[in-house]
């Protein structure tokens, strides 16, 4: 696994236990871990994505195809060339399951919605931008609901869209546009917090957006981030903003507006 794909899955697993309730821990001291390997049928041992359906099921992305788990069987998707209702591609990025109960899946290759009625995915375009040049990079790499249920995905190749409901389709929108125009980076993460405040991770640096005129850039250089990448955003019971970047953990007071940044210490178990 290469480093940058192993310091995403660490912070992303250590934001989700950070705000995992620890009352449930405290509760359950006998918690058991059962082991799925491709020993039990998983199609691949490389794990990118996992999200729970509104039916329960658990849904498996991995670099090699996506599995529905029902807790005793693992059924596979794969993509078949002579058949445009399998998934687009093997590889998947990322998934997200709605307000509304739909899975949406993030590929290589571009993005799907998976049918349950029909057992089958569908294909979504999205427009490569003007400036495109090369072989396009049309991966899925953002998934993201927000409050007002504004669902949005993101690929290097075609830049930032947000759903029609109506219309089911992807395009731009004044929102879209005006996040697009103040993007210092490629697009890594966006997340909106319990006061409807944007906080937008790229590559080079975070943006935090409270209303149509005020755009802040956070970044290493101002002395402000533990490091310009961003990997991960989310809020605690207490309305603290936690950012993971590729080199440290980043708590942002919003009262007071002051970064605390956790490293990788013996002391303090954060894994490097």
């Amino acid at each position: 696994m290469n480093t940058s794909l192993k310091t995403t899955l660490i912070f992303t697993l250590l934001l989700y236990f950070i705000f995992f309730p620890l009352k449930i821990l405290s509760q359950n001291q006998d918690i058991r871990f059962d082991h799925i390997t491709p020993g039990d049928g998983l199609i691949h041992d490389i794990v990118t994505a996992i999200v729970q359906d509104e039916d329960g099921f658990i849904w498996i992305g991995t670099e090699d195809g996506l599995m529905k788990y029902d807790s005793y069987t693992l059924t596979p998707f794969k993509n078949d060339p002579d058949d445009s209702s399998t998934i687009k591609d093997d590889w998947i990025s990322r998934m997200l399951c709605d307000s509304k109960g739909r899975l949406w899946i993030g590929t290589a290759l571009g993005l799907d919605r998976y049918d349950k009625k029909s057992a089958s995915f569908i294909h979504y375009y999205l427009p490569l931008k003007a400036s495109q040049t090369g072989i396009p990079n049309n991966g899925v790499v953002l998934l993201y609901e927000d409050k007002k249920g504004n669902l949005f995905t993101y690929t290097q190749a075609s830049g930032l869209w947000v759903y029609d409901e109506k219309k089911d389709i992807f395009q731009k929108n004044p929102l879209v546009n005006k996040i697009e125009s103040e993007l210092p980076g490629l697009l890594t993460t966006l997340f909106q917090d319990s006061e409807g405040t944007y906080w937008i991770g790229t590559y080079n640096g975070l943006l935090k957006w409270k209303n149509e005129k005020n755009f802040r850039l956070l970044k290493k250089n101002n002395l402000e981030l533990s490091d310009s990448k961003i990997f991960n955003i989310n809020e605690d019971a207490n309305g603290n903003i936690w950012i993971a970047t590729e080199f440290g953990l980043n708590k942002i007071d919003k009262t007071s507006g002051k970064i605390k940044i956790y490293f990788p210490t013996p002391k303090n178990n954060l894994c490097d």
